[in-house]
């Protein structure tokens, strides 16, 4: 199952599909409900001994709500015995909303979490589809808050995906999380991993010229607040440059990632993005990732102008 991982940096292992709210642009669609099988104990221990023995000390357990697997706690204490030294969670804060739970995983060794904030306010509740949901991200948040008081070596990053039902509610999110201690912001454009009919992605994606604007104004606030926020899935030739030098000294240029679920495996950093012909010619091409697949299928690259200085 596992592939050659020798260049690799990190593994990210999906535990399973169930999840805690219903985010309308959610690239799992029915599975969240219908599929609710886990990698059992032993395929996770498998993966994390296999990781380590090649002298990998990063993992990130996730999708789509990993707190609501009983078996976290193990996986985090065990990984915490092969002496990984990053242990991380991503999560849509669900169980962190209860600060002694999170000193409990603390505890056992959790070093870090990105939390999933998409909107802002009453959008939040109706987006994810759950009564009280941005009332109980506060609640994570300000407990993340404390802990970070209690180990300021914590990391703390926020994934926030821009859809067209959000996109011009991102400057206010960005202002709001800004108020606390983030260590990485990462603003996504949304993607589907194909699992998306064309006309879903229509509804969802928004085109480039439509969201920069919005995108600009966050980048502005996070600057003021001598914050670290990233825009991802956007090519730089979309925005102005007086903002690249902002989006390099943010970014995070890792090596690719192993991602593990029980019925497939993929490189996450190729899977949904490309690069189009006219990219091969623009200075850039070394450092941008290009544009999503998805985007390509529905707007093509009319957005793709080559940055020739």
């Amino acid at each position: 199952m596992i592939k050659d991982i020798k260049d690799l940096e990190w593994l990210e292992i999906f535990l399973w599909y169930k999840c805690s709210v219903k985010c309308v642009f959610c690239y799992q669609k029915d599975l969240r409900f219908k599929y609710n099988k886990n990698l059992s104990k032993k395929e996770v221990i498998k993966l994390l001994e296999k990781w380590f023995n090649d002298w990998k000390k990063f993992v990130i357990f996730s999708w789509w709500e990993p707190t609501l697997d009983d078996n976290l706690w193990y996986y985090i204490d065990y990984s915490k015995k092969l002496w990984f030294e990053h242990i991380r969670v991503h999560s849509n804060w669900y169980w962190f909303k209860n600060l002694e739970y999170l000193k409990e995983m603390h505890s056992k060794w959790m070093t870090g979490v990105t939390i999933s904030i998409h909107w802002y306010e009453e959008v939040y509740d109706k987006i994810s589809q759950v009564k009280w949901s941005f009332d109980w991200i506060k609640n994570a948040l300000r407990n993340f808050e404390i802990l970070k008081k209690i180990d300021n070596n914590f990391i703390f990053d926020t994934n926030t995906v821009v859809s067209k039902d959000n996109y011009r509610d991102i400057p206010r999110l960005v202002k709001f999380l800004c108020n606390f201690s983030v260590t990485r912001g990462q603003i996504v454009l949304a993607y589907s991993l194909d699992m998306f009919s064309k006309d879903e992605k229509l509804s969802i994606i928004p085109e480039y010229k439509d969201i920069i604007d919005s995108l600009k104004k966050s980048l502005k606030i996070a600057y003021l607040f001598n914050k670290k926020f990233v825009l991802e899935n956007i090519p730089f030739c979309v925005i102005d440059k007086e903002y690249w030098s902002q989006i390099l000294k943010n970014i995070k240029i890792n090596k690719d990632s192993i991602t593990i679920h029980e019925w497939n495996l993929w490189n996450t950093n190729l899977t949904w993005m490309m690069t189009s012909n006219k990219c091969k010619k623009c200075s850039m091409n070394n450092l941008c990732r290009g544009l999503p697949k998805d985007y390509y299928e529905i707007y093509w690259d009319n957005c793709i102008n080559p940055i020739y200085d």
